[in-house]
């Protein structure tokens, strides 16, 4: 588990450093990195025994991304506080959750990737595909953001709702990428890995 989070860890590192090479102040933590380690781990194992029955030997993708999103944002592995502007009424500062949506995104995509390489001829994914809100033209992963946000500063983070967005994400992603036969296909292969 050390070299998944690590990996993650090292590509917020360079997520951070895109956005500020854009003009976006924001900071990894290094110093927080065996924290979050050791917490992400923690509560990997906390997840699994309060929630899984006894014969799941690990998490899926899903909830391994999530939990790596919420122990970030619950740590502040990411400092994205100079990156608010300076009495703007009505802004919030959803770059650290972003950054590590992005970082999980990636994770996702590898892990379905791999297992797709491995054992199929199927395509490999590029990325998500993202639904678009009709009600305003908010990018839905800064839907996503936001409502992380919102999460932290008004009642609690959970894991379990953010892994199935995961899921769904990733089940409309095949869905509309590809036909409907070659999507089952991929359903069958992930669902068996």
């Amino acid at each position: 588990m050390n070299n998944t989070l690590n990996s993650f860890l090292d590509l917020a590192k360079e997520y951070c450093k895109a956005f500020s090479e854009k003009g976006l102040n924001v900071q990894f933590k290094e110093e927080k990195r065996q924290e979050y380690l050791e917490g992400t781990k923690n509560r990997y194992n906390a997840y699994k025994d309060t929630y899984m029955s006894t014969d799941v030997e690990f998490l899926d993708r899903h909830k391994v991304a999530a939990i790596m999103v919420v122990q970030g944002l619950k740590l502040g592995i990411i400092d994205s506080s100079a990156a608010a502007p300076e009495n703007s009424e009505g802004y919030i500062n959803i770059a650290s959750a972003k950054i590590l949506l992005l970082c999980a995104i990636d994770y996702l995509i590898a892990q379905i990737n791999e297992i797709i390489t491995q054992k199929s001829k199927l395509e490999p994914l590029d990325d998500f595909l993202y639904p678009k809100a009709w009600s305003c033209d908010t990018d839905y992963i800064d839907v996503v953001c936001r409502n992380l946000y919102f999460a932290q500063k008004d009642y609690q983070l959970n894991e379990m709702e953010l892994a199935d967005k995961f899921f769904l994400l990733e089940y409309i992603c095949l869905l509309c990428t590809f036909n409907r036969e070659t999507a089952e296909e991929y359903f069958r292969i992930l669902k068996e890995y």
